[in-house]
């Protein structure tokens, strides 16, 4: 599935290594990056959760606190880092500096206030409306 994203982002961007046209090319890479996709996609389908380590499998489980909540974290962290003068610098001779606090400080911070309040509120919030939505699914009778 990798190879294919790459094939297909080379064969994309190098539309003169095709011996057609560019809309062929670009065609065709993106046709790659589809095939690589499908199959990534049924790698991950096909695997049951035995052959997930268990942190893997409670990311997926509390994956929708993940979404709801790493906007806010990245926020927090970003007005934290501000209040102490952490700030991200601009101009020359400062991506080395950002870096560092971008991938020293900014991302795991947030990461870590993003799986604690997603793993809060899958204990407290979802975990009760999980619990009773049984009652409410759809039972279909046998046929007559």
């Amino acid at each position: 599935g990798l190879a294919g994203w790459f094939g297909g982002g080379l064969v994309a961007m190098r539309p003169e290594w095709m011996a057609g046209s560019v809309a062929g090319a670009l065609a065709s890479g993106k046709l790659l990056v589809l095939l690589g996709t499908v199959l990534i996609f049924l790698g991950f389908l096909l695997s049951g959760p035995e052959r997930w380590p268990a942190w893997a499998v409670y990311l997926g489980k509390i994956s929708y606190g993940l979404y709801v909540f790493h906007v806010m974290a990245l926020d927090a962290v970003v007005a934290g880092m501000d209040r102490v003068g952490l700030t991200l610098r601009t101009g020359a001779g400062h991506s080395a500096a950002n870096l560092l606090l971008v991938f020293g400080v900014k991302l795991p911070v947030a990461m870590g206030l993003t799986i604690g309040a997603a793993a809060i509120s899958y204990r407290w919030f979802e975990t009760p409306f999980l619990r009773i939505k049984d009652r409410f699914a759809l039972v279909h009778s046998r046929a007559v």
